[in-house]
């Protein structure tokens, strides 16, 4: 292609074809409309063919480069997920509500009535904990999360994976800030459940729903620490509406002249999509691809990892399965987009096509014979062959129109 000619690869997307028949359809009907009031105006005033003749304007041919690609649904996920499962058996009868943040201390569920409160550690709470409990790490995690929200004032417990008298003291005072009915030394199956840090509820298990042991309360969205806010010394005046504003800082500074506390965020996440196992060589890690966003904005991105674990899914086709593998796909820069989770669509370049002669798909008029046609200036009506299409133009591939030849269009 000539240097004259050189113009930026345009995106076909082939899965659109649906409207442009539309366009076509609407653009035969425009090209009819004009012919009809075109032969209308000539038994009427000038005045009236002024009201009524469509108007138009000129628009060249162009040569383009298009490259064409293929669709892929999938999945833009905000940060690691992870799952909040049941340690009791019972009726659901309160959780979180999608967006909540959650973090140690926080009542996550009730069950039967009972609250199920978060607190941080990576092993379930798969048994009741009291003083005769075997040695085991749950109990080290519920230790350590209690210390640090201060319920052992005097400092009597040591961490570590045994369950003592004062451990079991400890309990109770929490239980008594949780306003239990009958606090106690003993932590319940089901009371406690474990995550990994500070969290954002993205599902939740349905009110009045039955769970057992192990089964998924909540889905929840690990947050990222991203700095720190110096709150006013004094809460009370804060919660009264005080106007000081809190100081975000990078870092905290020491200063002991307000509040420290820690401000958590949504950490960008990536893109997960599922493709067919026969097809698994085409998604190398390192290729680039375009990913629309649920509010239409379209960003490079890059794939980043390819799963080694097969799994099946549903095709939608009555009971078929296929055997997928999970790619991902991380966006190259950081996301403007209000959306940090949702439906999206990957694309992956298919074909290329050099050269292609192209007009505007508004250019096209259906013929009433069958296929299409442009109006040429000076040359007029000349039928055209179609092929791929993107951004409202269209390649003419029976060479009927030559690059810069000038067309008639509705304008």
């Amino acid at each position: 292609m000539s240097d004259a000619h050189t113009i930026e690869p345009t995106i076909i997307q082939t899965r659109r074809w649906p409207w442009v028949a539309a366009a076509l359809l609407i653009g035969g009907a425009i090209g009819a409309a004009a012919m009809w009031w075109s032969t209308e105006a000539d038994d009427t005033d000038d005045a009236a063919a002024a009201e009524t003749i469509v108007a138009t304007t000129i628009v060249e041919a162009e040569m383009r480069d298009f490259l064409s690609f293929e669709e892929w649904d999938a999945t833009l996920q905000s940060g690691p997920t992870a799952s909040v499962t049941s340690s009791a058996r019972g009726t659901v009868t309160r959780t979180a509500s999608v967006g909540d943040r959650i973090a140690a201390g926080s009542i996550v569920a009730e069950i039967d009535g009972a609250p199920v409160v978060a607190l941080y550690g990576s092993v379930p709470q798969f048994r009741e904990l009291e003083v005769n409990s075997e040695d085991g790490a749950d109990i080290r995690q519920l230790e350590e999360n209690l210390v640090a929200m201060g319920f052992d004032p005097d400092g009597t417990v040591t961490v570590d994976d045994n369950y003592t008298v004062n451990t079991g003291l400890m309990v109770e005072r929490w239980e008594t800030e949780l306003e239990l009915d009958e606090p106690d030394t003993v932590v319940d199956a089901g009371q406690v459940a474990f995550i990994s840090g500070p969290s954002e509820v993205s599902a939740h298990a349905t009110v009045g729903s039955q769970v057992v042991p192990g089964q998924v309360l909540l889905s929840a969205i690990t947050l990222t620490e991203s700095g720190y806010v110096r709150l006013p010394d004094d809460e009370a005046e804060l919660d009264a509406g005080a106007t000081t504003t809190p100081i975000v800082l990078d870092e905290y500074d020491g200063d002991e002249a307000g509040r420290p506390t820690h401000v958590w965020s949504v950490e960008q996440g990536s893109i997960v999509l599922a493709i067919d196992v026969d097809r698994i060589d085409e998604f190398p890690v390192g290729l680039t691809v375009d990913v629309e966003l649920p509010d239409g904005e379209v960003v490079d991105a890059e794939i980043t990892e390819v799963g080694e674990v097969a799994r099946r899914v549903a095709t939608g086709q009555g009971q078929e399965t296929v055997t997928v593998v999970d790619v991902t796909v991380q966006p190259l820069a950081e996301l403007d987009s209000a959306f940090t989770t949702g439906p999206v669509v990957v694309r992956v370049a298919d074909e290329s096509i050099l050269d292609a002669t192209v007009v505007p798909a508004r250019a096209l008029l259906a013929l009433a014979e069958g296929g299409h046609a442009v109006e040429i200036e000076g040359r007029g009506l000349v039928a055209v062959e179609i092929g791929a299409f993107e951004d409202g133009w269209v390649e003419i591939t029976n060479g009927a129109v030559a690059v810069g030849e000038q067309l008639v269009v509705p304008s």
